[in-house]
């Protein structure tokens, strides 16, 4: 009796579970990738230090930190609250910045959704210890969206990662 019952739930739950999926729908979505190099007077020590600092990163994306973390991103998983563009953009909403994946000495990985989940971004900065103290620091930020994005929109995006990157070269050279 028990495995009359048994079997007509599993097989209730496998129909009414192959009919949901019956009703998924997909979306296209659009998206971009920047990507940049370049070499930092400044050991991988330095940079990794001044991007797990949440701060700091803030300053290098013309972000302001609401809190969330106070000790830095030192683990995936940490998490702060930034306000996006806040210099040039008053008003603007706000979202979660979070460290997503940490190799020590070699790669840092994040990503940025705002609460209203309008677009999502990840950033991805990969190190080469090299010569002299220097670093190389390979760049990519993966940006998507649902809404098509115009060529000024685009410029304008990769005008303002150039910036961000002139500023972390900046801050670990200490000028």
């Amino acid at each position: 009796m028990y495995r009359f019952l048994i079997s007509v739930m599993v097989i209730t739950f496998l129909t009414i579970g192959i009919a949901q999926a019956q009703i998924i729908s997909t979306k296209s979505i659009f998206g971009e990738v920047y990507s940049s190099e370049f070499v930092a007077d400044a050991s991988v020590d330095v940079i990794v230090k001044r991007l797990g600092n949440a701060d700091s990163m803030a300053k290098i994306m013309d972000f302001v930190n609401k809190g969330g973390i106070s000790k830095g991103f030192a683990k995936a998983g940490d998490a702060t609250v930034f306000i996006p563009f806040y210099s040039t953009q008053k008003n603007r909403d706000y979202g979660i910045f979070m460290l997503t994946y940490f190799s020590a000495r070699s790669e840092m990985r994040f990503t940025y959704e705002p609460m209203d989940g309008s677009y999502f971004f990840q950033d991805l900065y990969a190190f080469s210890a090299i010569a002299g103290n220097k670093t190389k620091v390979s760049f990519s930020k993966r940006y998507t969206s649902p809404e098509y994005q115009s060529q000024e929109f685009v410029t304008q995006q990769a005008h303002w990662v150039e910036e961000c990157l002139a500023r972390l070269k900046a801050m670990v050279e200490g000028k």
